[in-house]
């Protein structure tokens, strides 16, 4: 009889039962068929796991199940600014108060085109564009947050100056400085990544990204996102054994083409 693959450190036979086990301590069981002879068995299989191993992957199980719901889990509304409506391609709406779709414009006016304008969106059809007047512009979202919890903060920027931007989570300045410029004129298209990790305060935390124009296009913003960030700590400590038995920053760049 042909053994199935994987390899075998001892075969039990008895009159109806064949067992095997192999050097991890798994039991394959086949049940032989009443009507076999000695050419062909009629085999039926099933896997007996060692109570240690069933254990550990309930456990497992357990552990990924409490930690799952508190790493990834996206907070921010309308990141992408694809939800405010009416906006005909190649044109814009102007807002001094809320976009309705969970964004506020707290000081200023903040824009949301639609197609190539003074830029062109990172993905989607819209972005924001933060420099509508000529003085400090500022877009926020409010959301609830978990003290202590760690949030993994991202965003593309585009600007053809070093116009001033600045974005803050948590009340904590991400980033106060010059836009990243690509040069040139209309419109903004070096696109710039920026991700940061930002440990919450309070039950309640503001996001926000201010623009002050003084040349060129002006700052655009696209994919906004926020999510919670891993406990690796709990992985580790707990989920990692079992599995194995059975504030940072980068940069990105993207350079799109204009339209």
């Amino acid at each position: 009889m042909a053994a199935k693959s994987g390899r075998i450190e001892s075969y039990q036979k008895s009159m109806k039962c064949l067992t095997r086990s192999n050097m991890a301590g798994a039991t394959t069981a086949w049940l032989l068929s009443p009507k076999h002879s000695s050419r062909k068995l009629r085999l039926s299989s099933s896997i007996l796991p060692p109570r240690a191993s069933f254990l550990g992957l309930l456990i497992a199980v357990a552990i990924l199940a409490f930690w799952a719901p508190r790493a990834g889990a996206a907070v921010v509304l309308d990141g992408g600014f694809e939800t405010v409506t009416g906006i005909t391609n190649g044109g814009y709406s102007l807002f001094t108060g809320s976009l309705g779709d969970g964004w506020t414009v707290t000081s200023g006016e903040i824009l949301i085109e639609r197609g190539t304008l003074d830029g062109i969106p990172h993905s989607g059809n819209q972005y924001a564009y933060l420099d509508g007047d000529f003085a400090l512009n500022t877009l926020s979202q409010t959301f609830a947050t978990t003290p202590g919890q760690q949030y993994i903060v991202s965003f593309w920027i585009a600007d053809s100056d070093p116009n001033l931007f600045e974005a803050t989570f948590a009340g904590q300045t991400l980033y106060n400085g010059p836009a990243p410029a690509s040069g040139g004129g209309l419109p903004a298209t070096f696109y710039v990544n920026d991700t940061f990790t930002v440990t919450a305060t309070s039950t309640s935390s503001a996001l926000t990204f201010s623009g002050q124009y003084t040349s060129g296009t002006g700052t655009v913003l696209d994919d906004v996102s926020v999510v919670a960030a891993p406990e690796p700590s709990v992985a580790i400590l707990f989920g990692a054994p079992f599995l194995a038995a059975t504030g940072l920053r980068s940069r990105r760049f993207r350079s799109k083409p204009s339209r």
